[in-house]
C-alpha cells in the first residue's frame, strides 16, 4: 500500500551539511547563507518534516540549525554526530557543546560518525550514560559497509539507529534491513544522490566513473520517457522501501526543498517503476563509498 502524503514526508529528514560546508560532487552553490537556513527550516516544519540530520563535524552546521529555529521558532527531532578520534572522556564535553550550539537541552539521537568509534565500549557506555541522563533519547552509528551492521548483529551490541547509504545503484544493505527491523533498530538513510552523481553529465564524468556512464544515461532516458524528473525517481525509490524510517536529503535553498517535496505527485508512477529501478544496483564500492572517490 502507497503511504500518503502525511506518512510519506515524515519518512523524510533534513541533511544540514550543506548548512556548515560546501559540499557535494555537483553543489555549485556552496554553503548555504544564514537567510536560506532559516528558510528552508520554516518551510520544511510547515510541509510536516519533523527531523534534522547533523554533525559536530559539519562545520558550523549545528550554530546555524540553533539560531535559525530560534528565528523561525520551530522545533525538530535532532540527529547529530561524535566526530572520529574521540576519546571516551571527551564525549560528555562533545554532547554539552552541541546542545549548546543547538539550544536544547536534549536531541533525538547521537551517533558516532565512524564505525571503529562505535566498537569501543567505553565510547558506547559513555554515550548510553548520557542517554541515561536524559541528554538523548537514542544513541546508534553511521557505517558504510554491511559486513559493520552484521557485526553489530552479530556482537549483540544494543543500538537504537543505524544510518547506512542506499540508492538506486547502492542495494548492498538490503538483505539486513529484516534482521535490524526484528532488533527494533532505526533504519535511516543518507547518499539518496549519492553526493550529486547522478546530476551530472556522464559524457564529462572522469575515468573512475566510467562503469557509470551508461547507467546513468539509462536513468537520464528513463526520467525522460517517464516524465518524472530524476530527483523525484531517485527519491521515491528510496521512501518507496518499507523498511526505512528517515531518508536524509540535502537541499541549498528553500526552492530545491520543494521540488523535492513535489516527488510525492509521482508516487504512483515511481511505484509502477520499482522493479526496473532494482536493475541499476551495482557493487563497486570505490564509486558507491565517496570517502573512495579520493583513491580511485
Amino acid at each position: 500500500m502507497k503511504p500518503d502524503f502525511d506518512s510519506w514526508v515524515r519518512k523524510l529528514a533534513l541533511g544540514t551539511v550543506q548548512f556548515g560546508l560546501n559540499y557535494g560532487i555537483s553543489n555549485p552553490a556552496g554553503k548555504v547563507s544564514r537567510e536560506e537556513v532559516a528558510a528552508i527550516l520554516d518551510s520544511a516544519y510547515r510541509h510536516g518534516i519533523d527531523t534534522l540530520d547533523t554533525a559536530v563535524s559539519y562545520g558550523d552546521s549545528e550554530e546555524a540549525i540553533g539560531r535559525a529555529m530560534a528565528e523561525t521558532r520551530t522545533s525538530f527531532e535532532i540527529v547529530s554526530k561524535i566526530p572520529p578520534d574521540t576519546r571516551p572522556e571527551q564525549i560528555r564535553e562533545i554532547v554539552k557543546g552541541s546542545l549548546l550550539r543547538l539550544h536544547s537541552q536534549r536531541i533525538k539521537a547521537f551517533l558516532t560518525h565512524q564505525f571503529k568509534l562505535f566498537q569501543q565500549p567505553k565510547i558506547r557506555n559513555a554515550l548510553d550514560g548520557l542517554k541515561a541522563e536524559g541528554l538523548m533519547a537514542q544513541t546508534g552509528v553511521s557505517v558504510y559497509y554491511p559486513d559493520q551492521v552484521q557485526w553489530l548483529l552479530d556482537s549483540g551490541i544494543d543500538f537504537d539507529i543505524v544510518q547506512l547509504p542506499f540508492n538506486i545503484f547502492d542495494r548492498r544493505f538490503r538483505t539486513l534491513f529484516p534482521a535490524l527491523k526484528e532488533r527494533g533498530v532505526e533504519i535511516h538513510i543518507r547518499s539518496v544522490f549519492l553526493q550529486g552523481l547522478f546530476f551530472l553529465d556522464p559524457e564529462q564524468l572522469t575515468d573512475p566513473f566510467q562503469p557509470v556512464r551508461d547507467p546513468i544515461r539509462r536513468l537520464r532516458s528513463l526520467s525522460t520517457e517517464t516524465g518524472i524528473p530524476l530527483p523525484v525517481l531517485l527519491l521515491n525509490d528510496v521512501i518507496l522501501e518499507k523498511s526505512i524510517d528517515k531518508v536524509i536529503i540535502g537541499v541549498t535553498s528553500e526552492r530545491e526543498l520543494k521540488e523535492n517535496l513535489n516527488a510525492f505527485s509521482y508516487l504512483d508512477q515511481s511505484l509502477a517503476l520499482k522493479d526496473e529501478l532494482d536493475t541499476f544496483s551495482i557493487t563497486d564500492e570505490q564509486i558507491l563509498i565517496p570517502p573512495n572517490w579520493k583513491t580511485t
